[in-house]
């Protein structure tokens, strides 16, 4: 993309370009990368104990990187410290194991989105 043009123009043209990119990224990595409000002990400990579960072998060849086997299959898991109670999960991609899927499920669930969620209650009169 070649950008012409005077100052605002160009500006504008640039703004654009990076929305656009930013949009792309967002949603080919949405649902890969999540950042949940705990410390980096808890997440691993939850990562664990889930693990240990659903019968994954789970191994850290390094820190904050985790590699999950079943059977033939292996995917890594990465988890990155943002602040003291930020943590940046990298999940696998969707076309894992079923027990992978499990395991990425299992999470969610622990740790629910920035919305709350909103319950109905019907009352009968």
């Amino acid at each position: 993309m070649l950008l012409t043009g005077s100052t605002p123009q160009l500006w504008s043209e640039a703004s654009w370009a990076m929305v656009v990119i930013v949009i792309v990224l967002t949603r080919k990595w949405s649902t890969r990368v999540w950042i949940v409000r705990t410390t980096a002990t808890d997440v691993r400990e939850r990562i664990e104990t889930a693990c240990r579960g659903l019968f994954l072998k789970i191994e850290e060849p390094a820190d904050g990187r985790y590699r999950l086997t079943v059977g033939e299959q292996s995917v890594d898991l990465r988890l990155m410290t943002i602040g003291k109670r930020f943590q940046c999960v990298l999940l696998p991609s969707a076309g894992a194991h079923g027990k992978l899927s499990l395991l990425v499920d299992w999470l969610a669930k622990q740790y629910p989105g920035p919305v709350p969620p909103v319950r109905i209650v019907l009352k009968v009169r």
